[in-house]
């Protein structure tokens, strides 16, 4: 079975190729726009037709789409990014899956739901995403839409899986990443932690994730069909903090501030879809994937000179 992952190199994609490679005797080739040379790797732009084909060739049996504008501010800043990656390059995936007739496996996101978190009831698949609060989330529903279309219409064998919450190793903090690697650069740097009043999260370690993936990609008992990825764990982003604070034993101050406009303060998912007929289930404990998270940062990410007092102690067991 030939697999063509596109997104390869993301924090997602760099664990799922190899994580593919042990599962199965499949073919994988691997495509995302970081210059590089390999046997096995397609330099593309899914937001240019042209310079994505290539990576459909040899033909695919399942093609694997990860790729796409990730952050809320860059797509709220920046629209056009949005739009371009995440509704057009979608567009482009579609047209060569088609072409291909290979299957398609999208990274739908746990933002499409929009306002239906509202409610306080978990979403599930069933849930009609509503009022979007941002772009992002726009973008991916709409990416999503058309590839619900496609399946109408012209047959694409499709499968969506709405990701909740990604956190793991390999993720370098930034302004415009998630909450958890922020969270952790800023307890390093005995740097206030800000955090929105009143967060809550069910947050999915990254190893789960590519499982989920995983379980999506081999399920063919429908030609369309979705899933939430996730696991029903809530915490709360102030004892998230909290935590973190505790197991770098930081001397950060923990900074409850105002959710700006398009956060979505409260987010609980329903996984039973998943768990029934994927036989998938998150397994890591939120602390263990904290830890290991942590621990990675430790080990990969220097911090700044000044404060460099901060204890480690606690992940060197």
């Amino acid at each position: 079975m030939n697999i063509l992952v596109i997104g390869s190199e993301g924090t997602i994609g760099r664990d799922l190729v190899p994580y593919l490679k042990e599962m199965g005797d499949f073919s994988i080739k691997r495509a995302d726009r970081n210059r590089m040379r390999d046997n096995d790797y397609e330099m593309v732009d899914i937001t240019h037709y042209e310079t994505l084909e290539p990576a459909f060739d040899p033909k695919p049996d399942i093609v694997i789409h990860l790729a796409g504008e990730v952050s809320r501010e860059t797509s709220e800043h920046w629209p056009n990014i949005a739009i371009d990656s995440n509704v057009i390059g979608t567009m482009n995936v579609i047209r060569l899956c088609l072409k291909k007739k290979s299957k398609l496996i999208f990274a739908g996101t746990s933002e499409e739901y929009g306002s239906a978190y509202f409610d306080g009831t978990p979403v599930q698949e069933s849930t009609q995403p509503r009022e979007q609060q941002g772009i992002y989330g726009l973008t991916k529903w709409m990416a999503e839409e058309i590839i619900e279309y496609s399946h109408r219409r012209y047959g694409l064998r499709s499968i969506i899986t709405r990701l909740f919450m990604c956190y793991g190793p390999g993720e370098h903090p930034n302004p415009y990443r998630s909450a958890i690697s922020r969270f952790i650069e800023w307890a390093r740097n005995g740097e206030p932690i800000h955090v929105h009043k009143g967060g809550e999260r069910s947050w999915c370690y990254v190893d789960d994730v590519i499982e989920g993936i995983f379980a999506a990609t081999m399920y063919d008992d429908e030609s369309f069909a979705i899933f939430n990825i996730g696991r029903d764990e809530v915490w709360s982003m102030e004892d998230i903090a909290r935590e973190i604070v505790r197991m770098l034993e930081s001397k950060s101050d923990i900074l409850l501030e105002d959710a700006p406009p398009g956060i979505t303060l409260v987010k609980r998912g329903n996984f039973e879809k998943a768990e029934k007929l994927l036989n998938w289930k998150a397994k890591t404990p939120f602390i263990e994937g904290l830890q290991k998270t942590i621990r990675w940062n430790i080990e990969n990410i220097p911090i700044e000179a000044d404060n460099m007092e901060i204890s480690t102690a606690y992940f060197k067991t």
